[in-house]
């Protein structure tokens, strides 16, 4: 049922007749039996947000999404019913209450789907308790219901208004609400299936509960609450004010006052709150103007000055900030800005702007600012570049995520730079920012350039250059070697799914496979191997393949054979290998200032060497030591090998209750026997002596048993 039958449901038998006179017994009949057809498919509804607190005389959305979606061309007519408490005022004077309905097409970000239809009707109603209601004026987005409670505050009869709202082919629909009054209410939408002209307990619906909190100051938040800027100019900063639950206060009389610094005053300065159009409520600018102050630091205190008093008072929401004014940089200074990975610059030294480009999983940017002055030109340091984001394409849909940067300026060092960053919380594939760096200078004037991020998924035609590793190895011939390509883009971005062909020449051969595609780090390899005959230099060339350009028309020029500060694509990331200016023989012709020359090819090389030869088999020995003390204080002993092998080392040792130690050494001689003749030992001792026999490079070492020997 749409919301003209609905309306003409509401006006009886008589009403109902009135109007078929005019509109037409046929037309009536067929709207009704569209809107039947289509209401009755619907099997559930979702509210969201199921649970929102707001502050009162604030406009606030909510998305209701109805199941199955209706298709192309097909529509449901959702039914919305808010209910709250008329308790506003007290027992002896009660004050009228107002909810309603309101537009929140223009706020940002959009709220939801199909945020700008009106309804199609609007009725209020009563609760129990009674009371006198009425339906207000319309508007785009809906009417408001309005009433006053004539029974105690402590009882207060419940005010309901109705809206009809038309989803969109998705089965979606956004409408915003608000109330006047402190405290809860219902909200309720759900879908008409059997079109008796309201929503049936047993139809597909779903409520939400909203709580508006009153509208009493309670905490103020101001950004930035450290600024540097050039002395002479102007700065804002912005103030947001809170109440005791954190939704934001509208309608405050929220002043500044410089305390001390160049700018100090007496005289506090009142923040405007900013426009509430786009759903940003409790937003306040505050401005200072230095003027002809000088440099030096002021110290701010912001407040909202809740008995409008013009004096800071204890209790009332308040907070310092403080801004600092340097001298501007000189009358012909410049800035330029440069970011990482930057393919494209414009404009006239020094006096730059650059572009960059990374995939989403960067959500960081750093942009630098350089400032320099005179002929030739030199850094210049201690003066302030002021930082703002200036185009956002917007791409971003929902947009659910935040861009900040982290200084709204920055002062320059000894080297005449200084930075910001820009941070993108959930990148999008074509989402583009651009942020501008001004410079104010002593004239008055100021030099500005800009810096733009885009957020760019590589994609396989894009492949600009390859390397690869190792560019030389050495190998033993039969063995295997791998060889490793990497694939960028133009702005050094691996580049995945690229396939890469492979060739060689030498000894040795491509075994497996003579392709790879890139993985998410735009690289891919393969083995070589060779024969264990095969000598020499093998060459392995990885080449990006001609494959991966899926260029519009019937081009096959690739990006990699652009010249350096050319490409096949233009500024805007379009595929274009005819267009622009400049000369580029091998490739597209559009200027790309920054880039490096493309590749398709490289190569790395393995020397396949014959292997060491084993080592030669060692022979065995064996090895026998007899001692013993043929005079007073003397001891010998002889070892002898088998075979009898000359000039073996033969190292003697004692074992005693402290360890093994060294008692002397020897050669066998060319009967293979060595010996040892240790004299003016102790008389009576014993002397427990074995030998070891030396490896060589032919023979294996041996060691003997151990003998004992009484001494003489």
């Amino acid at each position: 049922m749409t919301g003209t039958s609905r309306a003409l449901r509401r006006l009886g038998v008589a009403g109902l007749s009135a109007v078929l006179m005019t509109t037409g017994m046929a037309a009536f009949a067929a709207t009704a039996a569209n809107a039947a057809n289509v209401n009755g498919q619907a099997t559930s509804v979702d509210l969201s947000p199921p649970t929102d607190s707001a502050t009162v005389g604030t406009c606030n959305p909510f998305t209701a999404t109805v199941s199955p979606s209706p298709g192309t061309g097909n529509s449901y007519t959702v039914t919305v019913k808010i209910s709250q408490p008329a308790n506003k005022g007290t027992d002896l004077a009660p004050q009228s209450t107002t909810i309603g309905f309101c537009d929140v097409s223009a706020f940002s970000p959009s709220p939801g789907a199909n945020a700008s239809a009106p309804p199609g009707t609007v009725a209020s109603g009563t609760g129990t308790t009674g009371g006198t209601f009425a339906v207000g004026s319309p508007s785009h987005a809906g009417n408001n219901c309005s009433g006053t409670s004539t029974t105690p505050a402590s009882n207060p009869a419940t005010l309901t208004c109705t809206a009809v709202y038309t989803t969109d082919a998705n089965g979606k629909v956004t409408f915003g609400v608000t109330s006047d009054t402190a405290g809860t209410m219902q909200v309720n939408a759900g879908v008409d299936v059997n079109q008796n002209g309201g929503v049936d307990t047993f139809e597909p619906q779903d409520t939400s509960t909203k709580t508006w909190v009153a509208n009493v100051a309670s905490a103020i938040d101001c950004t930035p609450k450290t600024a540097t800027n050039a002395a002479g100019t102007s700065h804002t900063f912005t103030c947001t004010v809170t109440t005791s639950a954190g939704t934001p206060a509208t309608g405050q009389d929220v002043k500044r006052l410089v305390q001390s610094g160049p700018d100090a005053s007496v005289v506090p300065a009142s923040c405007p709150e900013n426009p509430t159009t786009t759903g940003v409520y409790g937003s306040y600018s505050c401005t200072v103007n230095n003027g002809t102050n000088g440099t030096g630091t002021d110290q701010i205190v912001a407040w909202v000055d809740v008995n409008h008093n013009n004096v800071v008072d204890t209790g009332e929401p308040q907070q310092t900030v403080s801004k600092t004014w340097v001298l501007p940089a000189p009358t012909g200074a410049s800035v330029a800005v440069s970011c990482a990975k930057t393919v494209t610059t414009t404009g006239t030294a020094p006096n730059t702007s650059a572009v960059c480009q990374d995939p989403t999983t960067d959500k960081d940017v750093k942009f630098t600012a350089t400032v320099v002055s005179g002929t030739p030109s030199a850094p210049v340091s201690g003066v302030v570049v002021n930082w703002a984001i200036t185009a956002n394409n917007n791409i971003d849909n929902p947009n659910t995520d935040s861009e900040t940067l982290s200084g709204t300026s920055c002062v320059t060092d000894g080297t005449g730079t200084c930075s910001v960053t820009l941070t993108d919380t959930v990148p999008t594939e074509g989402e583009s920012i651009t942020v501008t760096a001004t410079l104010p200078r002593a004239s008055g004037g100021s030099s500005t350039a800009t810096g733009t991020k885009r957020w760019h998924n590589p994609k396989p035609n894009e492949a600009r250059n390859i390397t690869v590793t190792p560019d030389t190895a050495s190998q033993t011939a039969g063995g295997a070697q791998s060889f490793k390509a990497l694939v960028t883009d133009r702005f050094g971005n691996p580049d995945p799914n690229t396939v890469v062909d492979w060739t060689e020449s030498g000894p040795g051969a491509l075994r497996t496979s003579t392709t790879c595609t890139t993985a998410a780090d735009g690289t891919c390899s393969v083995d070589v191997t060779s024969l264990s005959s095969e000598r020499g230099t093998e060459t392995v060339t990885g080449t990006i393949s001609p494959s991966n350009t899926t260029a519009p028309g019937t081009s096959t020029t690739q990006e990699c054979q652009s010249a350096a500060g050319f490409s096949t694509y233009d500024t805007g990331g379009t595929y274009n290998p005819t267009g622009g200016t400049g000369t580029n023989t091998t490739g597209g012709n559009n200027t790309a200032p920054g880039t490096s020359a493309g590749n398709c090819a490289d190569n790395g090389s393995v020397t396949w060497k014959a292997g060491t030869p084993p080592p030669p088999n060692k022979r065995a020995i064996a090895a026998a030591i007899s001692c013993s003390s043929p005079h007073k204080h003397v001891l010998k002993c002889r070892v002898a090998v088998a075979p009898k092998i000359s000039g073996l080392t033969v190292v003697f040792k004692r074992r005693t209750a402290s360890g093994v130690h060294v008692i002397g050494t020897g050669l066998t001689n060319s009967h293979g026997v060595a010996h040892l003749t240790k004299r003016g030992l102790k008389s009576h001792k014993i002397w427990r002596v074995f030998a070891h026999v030396r490896s060589t490079s032919t023979t294996r070492g041996a060691t003997t048993g151990t003998v004992r020997t009484k001494i003489l």
